[in-house]
């Protein structure tokens, strides 16, 4: 089962309800504090590092000074810097003074802060959580700036459940908030973590149990993308099987000089299982895609000068029969011709219920914005992968719903799935939506689109439903995305590099070695 994304309303609901089954807030608290320094010491290890904890007044600032005592029981210098008075009987407090943890007032001055800051090596941020949030000023604008001022020397900012200033619903950060370099969330993800702007504020994320039973958001419809979520999606993959097991996709584009876009959806498809990929191309084309890959089939298209036109629809589903998947527009091109091979494929798709499972990406997506009503157009349960421009041109200009709404919003409408791509994308079908945790740069190049919209082709192709293939295709995508960040780094993978990572992500996720 996967982990469910929740709002701050969600979040403290569910609190309220473990503490009538028996957890009361003291109990959450220690929980959280506990879980997070656990979460910290395996990311960076804790002992002998000087630790700088800012707590706030609230329950935020309660889970940072059980945080401090932890930090302070595994070996680490911690100081305490506290905004609002904690009370001095209280049990969190009078452990820490039992451990010679130093408790400062950010009240009385600045002056310790900036001398701590001086050789610190961590700062906690618990100050704010996922309460309303008002405009951050005065003290706590100071501190913030104070801290921020001390990063440009190297000291790494860990944020206790998210940012302080981050809204926990809407991903909108106040000036004053600190970017994470690592943003551990207490019991669920929340919903802001994955929104920009706040998005790129949280640097690595990592989710904590803190004992709110999981069974208490069973009725929430957003989920986190991970691999207890993703493993059931994939296709089986018996031994006794064959190629015709594991079914056909094809992948129509390429158009005039746009070779690469089709031939690297066609290798994700096959680098994802698909038992056999046919690249439905215009006839000059062919001789050069096949001179560089032996592996897929070829349907030479008719086309006018260079671009598929209505007639290369027609010869293309004069062929599909035994398809499983089509994945339309890579390398497509934006010509009059291509909206016209686009237009006639679609009615032939719409024709009966016997025709493969339909995909639309790349520049098949922007000529489908040219089209009246497109959402009209579509078979049910066809998967659309924008980008948030070719997201904007699909939408008719801006809108003012957020990544998540967006994507809701329009799977709804043409009754399908979407896949909104970019930093943690979001693929979402009619009543459900999920988010991927996982963003990386090293996928922020030409063409990894294309190996996406092939991959989830491919997992179409194996029999999973759309929402199935587009949810488990984002995932491997993303997890072989990061394994080229720490293989290269972050800066100079190439979209085909994706293709030798993709089978090894599905491996992993599938519980292999």
């Amino acid at each position: 089962r996967g982990m469910k994304i929740v709002t701050g309303a969600q979040m403290r609901d569910m609190e309220e309800q473990a503490g009538q089954l028996g957890l009361p807030s003291p109990a959450l608290m220690e929980n959280a504090g506990r879980a997070f320094v656990d979460a910290l010491d395996g990311s960076w290890r804790v002992s002998s590092q000087r630790i700088v904890v800012l707590g706030g007044p609230g329950n935020n600032g309660g889970d940072g000074l059980v945080a401090a005592r932890h930090l302070a029981d595994r070996g680490a210098k911690v100081a305490v810097f506290q905004l609002g008075r904690p009370p001095t009987n209280d049990a969190k407090h009078m452990l820490l003074v039992e451990r010679r943890v130093p408790i400062r007032r950010l009240e009385d001055g600045l002056e310790p802060l900036r001398a701590w800051l001086e050789s610190a090596d961590l700062v906690v941020d618990a100050l704010l959580g996922t309460g309303r949030l008002r405009p951050i000023a005065g003290l706590m604008a100071e501190t913030l700036s104070l801290v921020k001022s001390s990063r440009r020397r190297g000291v790494r900012i860990v944020a206790l459940d998210l940012p302080s200033g981050l809204d926990a619903d809407s991903g909108q950060a106040d000036p004053a908030t600190l970017a994470a370099d690592l943003t551990i969330t207490l019991g669920f993800p929340k919903r802001g973590l994955f929104l920009p702007p706040g998005n790129e504020l949280i640097g690595e994320i990592a989710v904590v149990d803190i004992g709110v039973p999981s069974s208490l958001a069973d009725g929430l419809d957003l989920d986190m993308l991970d691999e207890p979520l993703v493993e059931p999606l994939l296709p089986s993959r018996p031994r006794v099987g064959h190629k015709g097991t594991f079914g056909k996709a094809v992948i129509a584009g390429g158009s005039g000089g746009y070779y690469g876009a089709p031939w690297l959806a066609a290798m994700g498809a096959l680098r994802v299982g698909a038992g056999l990929v046919a690249l439905a191309v215009p006839a000059p084309n062919v001789p050069t895609l096949a001179s560089r890959s032996a592996e897929p089939v070829y349907l030479p298209l008719p086309h006018e000068n260079g671009d598929l036109n209505e007639q290369a629809a027609d010869a293309l589903a004069g062929q599909l029969a035994g398809f499983a998947a089509i994945a339309v527009g890579p390398g497509l091109g934006r010509s009059q011709n291509s909206r016209r091979f686009l237009s006639r494929l679609l009615e032939h798709l719409q024709s009966s219920d016997d025709q493969p499972k339909l995909l639309v990406d790349a520049d098949g997506l922007n000529v489908l914005s040219e089209i009246p009503e497109w959402w009209n157009l579509l078979p049910a349960g066809s998967i659309l992968t924008p980008h948030p421009a070719e997201m904007n041109r699909l939408a008719g200009g801006q809108s003012d719903l957020d990544r998540i709404e967006t994507a809701r919003q329009w799977a709804k409408r043409f009754k399908g799935v979407l896949v909104l791509k970019g930093a943690y994308t979001v693929v979402a079908s009619i009543d459900m939506a999920a988010v991927c945790p996982i963003a990386t740069p090293a996928l922020a190049t030409a063409g990894t689109g294309d190996v996406l919209a092939g991959v989830i082709a491919g997992l179409l192709a194996q029999g999973a439903d759309p929402y199935d293939a587009a949810r488990a295709g984002v995932y491997l995508h993303a997890v072989a995305g990061r394994s080229l960040e720490d293989e290269i780094g972050p800066a100079g993978p190439i979209a085909s590099d994706l293709l030798d990572e993709v089978p090894a992500a599905r491996r992993r996720v599938a519980g292999g070695p």
